[in-house]
């Protein structure tokens, strides 16, 4: 019995990544990208995000543009008619009152909602409904604003982002950072500037 080869991720390929950060910004999806022959798979994906700080914060930022683009996606589909209604004739050819196509209008509607869904959990701080109703503040917005993660967490990823083009922060300065964000979390005034060192 022959042994089983050890499963291997592909090595990062930046022309690949710029692409598909690209591409994700333009309001396409990652499932659909990498269907595509010579993309990655999903698990190479998510393992560079994991170990590639700067990949990991562009695509991000991808992301969050990708919220934009469906915005703008929602809009077309909500305006456009043009399939509404089925055209018909009778059996001489003369038309026929045309009737309501019940399912495109519902599966737009689908497609609407799942955007809107998708992008109040992505940008919460743009699309929520609470948002909507101004009520975005306090610990809550701040919380939608730093995405969930924890003042430890967000600094760590700096770190770790920083450390990849041999920047050091002085564990000072790291103290009032976390300071500074923790304010952020508890107050919902947003993240404010830091105060001057001693050193």
């Amino acid at each position: 019995m022959q042994p089983i080869a050890a499963f291997r991720i592909p090595s990062y390929d930046q022309k690949l990544a710029d692409q598909i950060c690209y591409r994700i910004a333009s309001g396409e999806t990652l499932t659909s990208i990498l269907q595509e022959p010579n993309m990655p798979t999903m698990t190479s994906v998510w393992t560079w995000i994991r170990d590639r700080p700067a990949f990991a914060l562009a695509y991000n930022q991808a992301q969050r543009e990708q919220m934009r683009s469906w915005a703008n996606e929602i809009i077309h589909l909500a305006d456009d008619s043009s399939e509404d209604w089925i055209k018909a004739t009778g059996k001489r050819g003369q038309p026929i009152k045309p009737t309501l196509n019940r399912e495109h209008i519902e599966r737009t509607k689908v497609r609407i909602q799942a955007r809107q869904w998708l992008m109040a959990r992505f940008a919460p701080e743009q699309f929520s409904e609470a948002v909507a109703r101004g009520e975005g503040s306090g610990s809550a917005g701040a919380q939608a604003l730093l995405g969930g993660a924890s003042a430890k967490e967000l600094v760590q990823q700096m770190v770790h982002l920083l450390a990849q083009f041999d920047v050091t922060i002085p564990a000072d300065k790291l103290r009032l950072m976390l300071d500074a964000i923790d304010h952020a979390s508890t107050t919902g005034y947003g993240l404010k500037t830091l105060p001057a060192s001693d050193t």
